[in-house]
């Protein structure tokens, strides 16, 4: 569906609303599964453990013109929620959700430009409580140059919103803590 929207979270909440199914996944304009196993293996996870509200997985980061060529890989493997303080968030894309939770506990905040994925997953993984687990599951390719990537403003914008969201979810954090990610974040590109 295309229409008029007030911006990607509204356009997220939107199709969150649309969804039938029991389980939601958000898959950006730009970004493909890794394979076309991804749905169904995210599928087995939850029948295999109904008690279970989330999965969170691996993601990989491509060439722009070349989904092929993997540049960057974040994985979730040893993410916990204390690493919020820190900067830090599983990756978005890989995140698989049941539908009902968006009723209980809300949508994404639209006043967000960057970083309402983050606050969501703040709200639903550390405040909310949900039962998650890590699915050793590379669920997405992610074309490079995302919206928080484009620059020293988006960077700053980002990270204001990144205090923002633990700030509202009371999760202590300074600035000291968010921007020392920065120096762990070439190791990603150099253990893909």
């Amino acid at each position: 569906m295309s229409e008029p929207d007030s911006g990607l979270y509204d356009a997220m909440n939107k199709g969150i609303r649309m969804a039938t199914c029991d389980v939601v996944g958000i898959l950006n304009s730009d970004d493909v599964f890794y394979d076309e196993q991804v749905l169904a293996k995210v599928a087995q996870a939850f029948e295999e453990e109904p008690e279970l509200d989330a999965v969170i997985g691996d993601i990989v980061f491509v060439k722009e013109d070349d989904l092929n060529q993997v540049v960057r890989k974040y994985s979730a493997k040893n993410w916990k929620p204390s690493k919020f303080a820190w900067g830090y968030m599983p990756p978005h894309p890989s995140f698989f959700v049941r539908r009902e939770w968006f009723e209980k506990l809300g949508y994404y905040k639209t006043d967000y430009k960057i970083a309402a994925d983050y606050e969501l997953l703040i709200r639903f993984l550390l405040k909310g409580g949900l039962r998650w687990k890590y699915l050793p599951l590379t669920t997405t390719k992610m074309r490079m140059g995302g919206l928080s990537t484009r620059g020293i403003q988006s960077l700053l914008t980002l990270n204001r919103e990144i205090y923002r969201a633990c700030k509202e979810n009371d999760v202590y954090t300074n600035y000291a803590m968010i921007y020392s990610k920065y120096l762990f974040k070439p190791f990603e590109f150099i253990f893909k």
